[in-house]
């Protein structure tokens, strides 16, 4: 409708707009269960072998891990639900790199020249890296997450890691996670900065 009433000018004007709407569409529930599932067996298969690596006899079932309790030996049981999938996290964080990718831009790129060059601009560049990259981000804080809550389930029992604990952490990490895309953004703005630098002394050298 766009591109008939107003031409495809405005397309390239409206593509972030348009990126972010596509994004902000839920995910339908057949392909959501189909993702969530396999992100809660990754999350448990991580946590459990963090556990392991510092000495915790945890035993995984599943999406279930089971740890005693140090004090009394009784057995905790962490069940990693579709809520702690990590499902919504991995979208969010993959949206806001998106978002922080376009805010850090250089302006006289070719985000502000539409679509045309869209993939081989040093900011577009950085962008689809970071937006890459918030998937190991979303998945490893999320599993570390299950892991810290059954190292509290460990040393303090089943009472610690309910209630409040289990708000907060859920909050604690994703900020975290937002703090590492943060870096990474850096890291990668400065790698393809150095790099677009280098080319340009290579075209000077070469007129």
């Amino acid at each position: 409708v766009i591109i008939c009433l107003f031409g495809i000018n405005l397309i390239r004007q409206l593509a972030m707009p348009l990126l972010l709407l596509f994004l902000a569409l839920p995910i339908p529930q057949i392909l959501f269960n189909k993702i969530a599932l396999p992100l809660q067996m990754l999350a448990s298969r991580m946590a459990d072998a963090g556990m392991h690596i510092i000495g915790i006899p945890a035993v995984r079932m599943g999406n279930v891990i089971e740890i005693p309790f140090r004090v009394t030996g009784e057995i905790v049981s962490l069940e990693v639900v579709e809520a702690c999938s990590g499902i919504r996290s991995l979208v969010t964080l993959i949206t806001l790199a998106l978002i922080l990718g376009y805010f850090t831009r250089d302006r006289r790129d070719s985000f502000s020249h539409g679509l045309r060059g869209l993939f081989f601009a040093k900011d577009i560049q950085r962008t689809v890296l970071l937006m890459t990259l918030a998937v190991p981000v979303a998945l490893v804080t999320n599993a570390a997450r299950v892991m810290i809550t059954g190292v509290i389930a460990y040393f303090y029992g089943h009472d610690a890691v309910e209630g409040l604990w289990h708000d907060l952490s859920g909050s604690a990490v994703f900020f975290a996670a937002l703090l590492i895309l943060l870096g990474l953004n850096m890291v990668l703005g400065r790698c393809l900065r150095n790099e677009k630098m280098a080319d340009d002394e290579y075209e000077l050298l070469s007129e």
